[in-house]
């Protein structure tokens, strides 16, 4: 995480978003992306950091909200 240290990161496959919340402890902002709902709706759940936001989508086809990130 220390090549997190204060940028905006983005963790692809996120999975249930441990690692996600891990590089947010050092990251300025840290967006988990995944695919699985379940996951996702796991990772909000359980990593509730101000500067962690947790997505759902397709890497491929990144939803709009990541469209206007810069990473």
């Amino acid at each position: 995480s220390r090549y997190a240290e204060g940028k905006t990161v983005l963790d692809v496959a996120s999975g249930e978003g441990y690692g996600t919340s891990l590089l947010g402890k050092k990251a300025s902002r840290a967006v988990g992306l995944d695919y699985d709902k379940d996951a996702i709706l796991q990772a909000r759940k359980n990593y509730k950091n101000a500067n962690t936001t947790f997505v759902r989508g397709n890497l491929l086809r990144a939803p709009e909200v990541l469209q206007e990130e810069k990473f």
